[in-house]
């Protein structure tokens, strides 16, 4: 699924950041470049708890 395609009606959209590096370390970096800092600890546990979504052309960093 692409970025564009991924909705919700419960979860508001922070960022769509592009990115072609799916490691916990290449999306930590991804967020860190485009909020200027880290926003999670432990990317495992956000992927799990759905605050970042991986789609075919980036991920999705979501807010409850």
């Amino acid at each position: 699924m692409k970025m564009t395609d991924s909705t919700s009606r419960t979860w508001t959209k922070l960022a769509e950041i592009k990115t072609d590096d799916f490691t916990d370390e290449g999306i930590a970096i991804a967020i860190n470049k485009e909020f200027g800092e880290m926003l999670f600890e432990d990317v495992k546990q956000e992927i799990a708890n759905g605050y970042i979504e991986i789609c075919e052309d980036g991920i999705i960093i979501w807010a409850s």
